[in-house]
């Protein structure tokens, strides 16, 4: 069984005072940050998507000189496999790309969960 200090203090005792009535959580929401945030997460996915759309567009004018890139638009395996070839800024973009829309879609399913409590 935990232990609890004899006398709690500062954040410990703020939490116990809180816990002990659900009426008395209240906690910010921070909508306007969060908007703010949502707000540049799709400005930059939208620049990112901008740079990747002009590499797509470089790579297929390229693919007469360098046979693997006529694969690309339909073989992830040609794309991953390009960063062997030392070719893979399609490859890289899209990993960026992915990174951020992974962060990007978690955040309005964590802001509308919020404000609906």
């Amino acid at each position: 069984m935990a232990t609890t200090p004899a006398k709690l203090e500062g954040y410990d005792k703020l939490a116990a005072l809180l816990s002990s009535d659900p009426g008395l959580q209240y906690f910010r929401r921070f909508a306007t940050l969060n908007t703010k945030n949502l707000l540049y997460y799709q400005a930059q996915i939208a620049n990112l998507e901008d740079d990747l759309n002009n590499i797509i567009v470089e790579d297929k004018a390229l693919c007469d000189r360098y046979e693997g890139k006529k694969n690309y638009p339909f073989s992830v395996f040609h794309l991953e496999n390009s960063l062997r070839d030392d070719d893979a800024n399609q490859w890289k973009k899209f990993l960026e790309l992915r990174e951020l829309l992974s962060k990007y879609s978690t955040c309005p399913r964590q802001s509308r969960r919020k404000q609906a409590e």
